[in-house]
């Protein structure tokens, strides 16, 4: 085989490749948009289709994946804040690395070159997630106050922090009646 020849095998190997890899991240985009769109018209909670977390069920402790879809589909409604409040995990670090990854993969079937060098990713940087994986999900066990916030919860949608403030009720004696004087009481003749 002359050197020709091997550069053209080579050539048509990462052809190969790159077509392999756009359809890839292709087929993740598409997966990414129908799940969105089936999420976003769809309620999850009290679906049958989802499955219930197995580990949540057997010890009662939530692992790092308990609220996750909940989280997508908040995000597919545009619910930023309740999205975090599901699964906050899964909003910061599992859907900004498949992201990358999606986006790596088109990239590379469009161009041939990666964008993202994955294969200079050490295994102690698949470690340092792995860790923080298992720290998320000790800490969202914990019950003191602000780590139970990381618990999959609801947001009361009807009160935002603002109007939450202002509908408190005064610690000083008399304040609330001359904001919202007593109703008038009809006498009985």
């Amino acid at each position: 085989m002359t050197q020709d020849s091997r550069a053209t095998v080579m050539a048509g190997n990462r052809w190969i490749k790159s077509r392999t890899h756009f359809w890839v991240g292709l087929l993740a985009l598409a997966g990414l948009t129908a799940g969105m769109v089936v999420l976003a018209l769809f309620p999850v909670a009290g679906n049958k289709i989802v499955p219930e977390c197995m580990f949540h069920r057997v010890t009662g402790l939530y692992c790092s994946g308990c609220g996750g879809t909940r989280c997508l589909a908040a995000l597919a409604r545009g619910e930023l804040r309740q999205a975090a409040a599901y699964n906050a995990a899964a909003l910061f670090l599992w859907l900004p690395v498949f992201l990358a990854w999606m986006v790596h993969n088109l990239y590379k079937g469009l161009t041939a070159r990666p964008l993202i060098p994955w294969r200079a990713l050490t295994w102690w940087s698949i470690g340092v997630f792995l860790a923080l994986m298992l720290l998320f999900m000790v800490a969202r066990n914990i019950p003191a106050y602000p780590l139970k916030l990381l618990a999959p919860h609801e947001l009361n949608p009807t009160v935002s922090p603002a109007t939450q403030k202002a509908e408190l009720p005064s610690t000083r004696r008399g304040e609330t009646e001359r904001r919202h004087p007593p109703a008038p009481t009809k006498s009985k003749k």
